[in-house]
């Protein structure tokens, strides 16, 4: 079986993860260093097949005995299996996205490893979890482009809503723009019930469950950014800032759900007491700046560019 192989980063970097379980956002300079989409989704591709090799070669001894003509026997026809699936909701529209369900590299930094590599009893525990994680994970994404309206005495309003933003923290994030994403993202109550669940049976595995659940909802909030620079080529797209960070007040967080219906469309609300359910759920405020006519210019250039050599994002 394969063996995971993780970029080393600083062990005594630390970051409140409590900010992410509730909801909330870090800003780029406090996240964690991680292993590109495709490098996930090909660990995850070698796990997979490592534990299925063993497996796999007695079916084919089976299947060579039963039938000396192979290529005429469908059972000898190799089995493809899809890319893992979620939806991104725009609007009315709901879309399709292939993505990698965890980040093996970020996980592993929410379990405490920093730099280090867990030993082979850990390893085969995480790979473990992770076939078992992966299917309770349904990723869901919503967002709404709002107008970003100033008074004159400072204070900012979004449109969408009407919903007053106060504090320095989301002020300075919104200095800028004029517009924003209101986003919201999840991976589905399942997920909360398998953490609970082990919780209660396997503290180890629920700390590894956890650190799972919050490297998918990290890649669902990634993958709705790059589809909002997509489809609104005409903004620089910034980072989401989450509700309820900085001095920006969590009792904001219902009225926003409510505002982008997000229950209705995603599943997605609060308990009552400014929490999230699911609990691996995220919702916050991406800035837009509209870019100046020759560095869009330049960005459709360097696209065109890409499209050639085939490393662009496309959906």
């Amino acid at each position: 079986m394969p063996k995971f192989t993780f970029s080393p980063r600083d062990p005594n970097k630390k970051v409140d993860l409590s900010s992410i379980r509730r909801g909330r956002e870090i800003p780029d300079e406090l996240k964690p260093k991680h292993d590109s989409v495709e490098e996930v989704a090909k660990k995850i591709a070698e796990v997979a097949e490592g534990v299925s090799e063993s497996s796999k070669e007695g079916e084919d001894k089976e299947d060579a005995s039963n039938n000396d003509d192979a290529d005429s026997n469908p059972r000898e026809e190799a089995k493809v299996k899809a890319p893992a699936q979620t939806t991104v909701a725009t609007g009315q529209a709901i879309l399709k996205t292939n993505q990698p369900k965890v980040d093996l590299q970020n996980a592993l930094y929410y379990m405490g490893y920093g730099g280090r590599k867990p030993d082979a009893y850990m390893s085969s525990v995480i790979e473990e979890c992770v076939r078992e994680i992966e299917p309770k994970i349904i990723a869901k994404s919503y967002y709404e482009i709002s107008d970003v309206i100033r008074d004159e005495e400072g204070k900012i309003t979004l449109a969408n809503g009407n919903l007053e933003l106060t504090g320095t923290s989301i002020e300075e994030h919104l200095s800028h723009c004029s517009k924003v994403a209101m986003c919201v993202e999840t991976i589905s109550e399942e997920v909360d019930k398998l953490i609970e669940a082990s919780q209660q049976d396997d503290i180890t595995k629920g700390l590894i469950y956890d650190a799972l659940a919050n490297s998918a909802i990290e890649l669902v909030r990634k993958d709705l950014e790059k589809r909002i620079a997509a489809e609104h080529p005409e903004y620089k797209v910034g980072w989401q800032f989450g509700i309820g960070y900085g001095d920006l007040p969590i009792t904001l967080l219902d009225p926003f759900l409510k505002v982008l219906k997000a229950e209705e469309r995603i599943g997605v609300k609060t308990n009552g007491s400014d929490i999230m359910i699911p609990m691996k759920s995220v919702a916050g405020i991406i800035d837009l700046t509209e870019k100046e006519p020759e560095a869009e210019e330049a960005e459709e250039e360097d696209n065109s560019s890409s499209d050639e050599s085939g490393e662009s994002y496309t959906e």
